[in-house]
């Protein structure tokens, strides 16, 4: 069986699977449709890519969908492989005469396999091949500087580790959630959501000079026998680059009145590791008090019922102006 590529590199920021599969050209149905075959051993639908084994397994799986391959054939191309199928198209090939899969002659890191490669176009006296090799390596180097030039981002970073915080995880599935719910109606919330999305991306690196921008997301009322209950979302973002995550609800009963409550606070500050303050344990009347996680978890943001509010300080009055 040929070697699988199994690094877990953790990436510094999270892919989204639909970017990934635009730039293979893959259906987004189809590849749901890898998840629910039991193909693909992540859920790209509520899953980021955060690190080299999963964008290897997404990126082999799909390319084959891609490029025609139904069901049937893509259960013969896979007999022979191990889950999950973190396969490198540049380190394994088909051999169609076998019907298998092989690993490439070339083994060791990418330089001990260039260093293999220069020497038998050296030794083949192919010019032609050496020279456009190092045209292809000065125009790539020329690309990754200009990326480096053009990043403008703060480099402050948090200390701590984003892909080990489960609020953190659950802030960025909420994101995902709104920014594929009818909530998000205006050029005001689109600019908004995407901005927090972009900052909770980039962690641990800092996003500051954005302005003060807030989301507030407010669920349906509920009744549990004689009283109601409604819950409350809030993300903010400063100018400093401080983040802050926030759920409560607020309890009405006819006879004693009403009450707000609070759930969980998160905040973190540039250079500062997380506050968590988790207030669960107080809440022995909330019928369907929750932590956060499972909150985000239980979303339906296709309900009608939720309202979304958002404050961004960089574009106020534009949306009023432009309404007019």
């Amino acid at each position: 069986m040929p070697r699988r590529h199994d690094s877990g590199q953790v990436f510094l920021f999270p892919k989204n699977p639909r970017d990934l599969a635009d730039s293979i050209g893959l259906d987004w149905w189809a590849a749901r449709k890898l998840y629910d075959d039991k193909w693909l051993s992540f859920d790209p639908e509520i899953t980021l890519i955060d690190n080299d084994a999963m964008q290897t397994e997404f990126v082999f799986l799909g390319s084959l969908v891609a490029a025609g391959c139904d069901p049937h054939m893509l259960k013969r191309l896979l007999a022979g492989l191990g889950k999950p199928y973190s396969y490198d198209f540049l380190q394994i090939y088909y051999d169609w005469s076998e019907r298998s899969w092989k690993d490439l002659p070339y083994e060791g890191s990418p330089v001990k396999v260039a260093e293999e490669i220069l020497t038998e176009l050296e030794e083949e006296g192919d010019c032609d091949s050496l020279n456009e090799i190092s045209k292809q390596v000065h125009e790539a180097i020329n690309r990754l500087n200009e990326e480096d030039d053009s990043e403008d981002i703060s480099e402050d970073i948090y200390d701590f580790d984003p892909e080990r915080d489960n609020i953190v995880r659950s802030a960025r599935h909420l994101l995902w959630k709104i920014a594929g719910s009818p909530l998000v109606d205006t050029p005001g919330k689109t600019v908004a959501v995407g901005k927090l999305f972009r900052a909770f991306q980039r962690l641990p690196r800092v996003t500051a000079d954005e302005g003060v921008v807030r989301l507030d997301l407010v669920g349906p009322r509920r009744k549990y026998g004689d009283h109601e209950i409604y819950h409350f979302w809030a993300i903010e973002l400063t100018d400093e680059g401080e983040l802050a995550i926030s759920c409560g609800g607020h309890f009405y009963r006819p006879q004693t009145g009403g009450d707000s409550f609070t759930t969980m606070t998160w905040n973190v500050a540039p250079g500062c590791e997380p506050g968590y303050s988790d207030y669960l344990h107080t809440l022995s009347i909330v019928d369907d008090a929750d932590t956060f996680e499972g909150e985000v978890a239980c979303m339906d943001l296709q309900d009608r019922k939720y309202t979304l509010t958002v404050g961004d300080d960089s574009l106020e009055g534009r949306e009023k102006d432009a309404e007019e």
